[in-house]
């Protein structure tokens, strides 16, 4: 009298079994198999290259009084009504003690991870955009559940420390973060990264130091060409 539930269940858990495989090999399939580097195209216009220098000379300072002419008096800070400079001083804190704003780390590590130029909009308006991954990304990845390796030779370690044996090096591949509870690790040592629990293309798993892992949605810094030269129009995270 129980054959028939049981043939069910057993019907239930092979197709459960065969969406599973399949999943998983939709999964290995959208994992491009091409390395996503980092690129710097800043020197390619002359303008552009000469604005950045002051860009980065202000960061590198931590000066407030440098960056804000830099910085579009319109500029997009968020995706609510919080836009133009005095929200953009308020949000990063540079109405007081500027030099302590997490602005200088946040700018500083956009700087690290390149930059290209894209044409948007019906006029085809130059932009720069920074970090170059956000331009780059492939448009078949899911934006909110794969990342990028922006390092060479990026340590996958099995359990989230130095100490930890090294599984492989990870030179600018995509990747799979894993959300779990002990998927995210911190380190008290270090303020601005931490460890984070990833999944590679043939299914390896590990842990990786965050400072080489970047979202596509992650924040990122947009500059455009007004008639008096270049400004910073937009910094925002998401999509």
């Amino acid at each position: 009298m129980y054959r028939f539930p049981i043939a069910i269940a057993m019907m239930a858990c092979t197709v459960l079994l065969a969406r599973t495989a399949i999943g998983q090999n939709e999964v290995k399939n959208l994992f491009p198999k091409e390395r996503l580097v980092p690129v710097d195209e800043a020197e390619k216009d002359e303008g552009f290259y000469a604005y950045y220098k002051h860009l980065v000379k202000a960061v590198e300072d931590k000066d407030r009084d440098a960056l804000l002419p830099l910085i579009d008096d319109e500029i997009k800070c968020s995706f609510g009504s919080e836009d133009g400079i005095d929200d953009f001083r308020t949000t990063w804190q540079l109405n007081e003690k500027p030099e302590e704003s997490p602005l200088w780390f946040e700018l500083s590590e956009l700087i690290r991870l390149g930059g290209k130029f894209q044409s948007y909009g019906s006029d085809d308006e130059s932009y720069y955009i920074m970090p170059s991954i956000h331009v780059d990304f492939p448009d078949r990845m899911d934006l909110f559940e794969f990342e990028a390796v922006t390092g060479l030779h990026v340590r996958l370690r099995e359990e989230p420390n130095t100490e930890s044996r090294v599984i492989t090096l990870v030179s600018y591949q995509i990747v799979r973060p894993i959300r779990s509870t002990d998927s995210y690790v911190e380190d008290e040592s270090h303020a601005h990264y931490h460890w984070q629990k990833i999944e590679l293309f043939d299914g390896t798993v590990g842990y990786i130091w965050s400072k080489y892992l970047r979202s596509p949605i992650g924040l990122r810094a947009m500059f455009k060409k007004r008639p008096e030269g270049w400004t910073m129009v937009s910094l925002l995270a998401g999509d």
